[in-house]
């Protein structure tokens, strides 16, 4: 029974001199946070809180995290600090919390604060066009949007990223028919991929151009009919340049070719018949479309 007593002695004192760490003088008071205002909309990623010391203070400790008591946004560790810049903390509306403690005689006491991120909660619209045409372009979009829209379909379809998103959109290189051309409004272009960084609602629109029409150039002869050996130049689109009659190339529209005939041909190499021969090769030529100015 009297070592029972003791102990139970023993614990009593460790109690009480517990209970007195935490008694603080009078007057004694945490630091506490000046600006930014509690339950106040910070200024953007960036943001400088300063504080008091409050009284019998040893030491301050700042945590800032995206929930309760967290630091995944910034940890201050011990020290006298009056203000503290703080980095990277998010634009899209959501809740920020700030933690301020004070060591006041070898314990700490928390403050909690709780603000609100810059920017919007709903993020900010990317809207996507085309011209020439104008609709029906399937555009490639990553990553998916908040709602987990990704891909869409010319005109003006909308996806919603939040501030600073990168987002990374690719056209297809012909549309109904026409080449692809440029992108307007983005931040950076490659070929027929667009990247921006969402800042604000935004509009990008993919552009193409009436893609030049292909057509046929047929070469015959007569008397005789077959066999000559024409020159061709340029080549046509598929790299074919001389031939022997009758034969065809493929040129866009509004190519300039030229063709020589040979000043004889065959055993029937007459001058009617060399005549029939530069009459036909200009005759193709008159023939060959070309674009209205």
């Amino acid at each position: 029974m009297q070592c029972v007593g003791i102990l139970q002695a023993a614990d009593v004192l460790t109690a009480i001199t517990a209970r007195l760490r935490n008694v603080r003088q009078e007057g004694d008071s945490p630091a506490t946070i000046q600006y930014p205002t509690n339950n106040t909309t910070l200024a953007g990623a960036s943001d400088t809180f300063t504080w008091n010391l409050g009284s019998g203070v040893a030491e301050v400790q700042l945590y800032v995290g995206t929930s309760p008591g967290q630091t995944d946004i910034f940890t201050q560790w011990e020290g006298i600090h009056t203000s503290q810049t703080v980095t990277g903390l998010p634009t899209n509306g959501q809740p920020v919390y700030l933690t301020l403690r004070s060591k006041i005689k070898g314990l700490w006491q928390d403050t909690p604060y709780t603000y609100t991120a810059s920017g919007s909660t709903s993020g900010y619209t990317l809207t996507v066009n085309s011209t020439n045409p104008s609709s029906g372009v399937g555009i490639t979009v990553s990553p998916a949007d908040n709602s987990a829209l990704g891909n869409g379909t010319t005109p003006s379809f909308v996806r919603t990223y939040n501030k600073n998103a990168q987002v990374t959109l690719t056209a297809p290189s012909t549309a109904s028919g026409n080449s692809f051309s440029s992108w307007t409004n983005c931040d950076q272009v490659s070929s027929t991929t667009c990247t921006v960084t969402i800042t604000a609602a935004r509009t990008v629109t993919a552009n193409y151009t009436t893609s030049a029409g292909t057509y046929t150039l047929t070469v015959n002869s007569s008397n005789p009919s077959s066999g000559v050996g024409i020159t061709v130049s340029p080549t046509d689109k598929n790299g074919s340049g001389n031939g022997t009659t009758s034969f065809v190339r493929s040129y866009n529209q509004a190519a300039q070719v030229t063709l020589i005939a040979p000043s004889t041909a065959g055993e029937t190499a007459s001058r009617p018949g060399r005549a029939a021969i530069r009459f036909q090769v200009i005759r193709v030529l008159l023939l060959l479309p070309r674009v209205k100015r």
